[in-house]
């Protein structure tokens, strides 16, 4: 079975406060399109935007994040090699915690300083 990424909804998505006149307050999730979805708990509606940032960047610029243990995670580009002929990081010396923040905030660096 393959993913079929153009029924994904597109990215970027982010988080927005709402009420809801049955729960009260709800965190929206909105893409470019509109509402994807709600949730009741902030935590929740953030982690789900993260991860779908995350894939957007994997799927866009084929990246990749690595654990490098108790320091964190890393991103590495599989086109782009070290001379050890291992993937080169895409910000050197930068650990995240965790593989979706890694991947986004890659991303976001990527675009202020190589690709501005």
């Amino acid at each position: 079975m393959s993913l079929d990424l153009t029924k994904l909804t597109p990215a970027p998505w982010h988080v927005e406060k709402a009420w809801s006149e049955i729960v009260g307050e709800v965190w929206q999730v909105m893409g470019p399109r509109g509402l994807v979805g709600k949730f009741l708990q902030e935590q929740n509606a953030e982690e789900c935007c993260l991860a779908r940032n995350a894939f957007d960047v994997m799927t866009r610029r084929g990246w990749n994040p690595r654990c490098c243990g108790p320091r964190g995670w890393i991103v590495q580009h599989e086109a782009n090699y070290d001379v050890d002929e291992t993937p080169a990081d895409v910000v050197p010396g930068v650990f995240w915690p965790d593989p979706f923040t890694a991947l986004v905030e890659a991303d976001k660096w990527y675009k202020e300083h190589v690709e501005a």
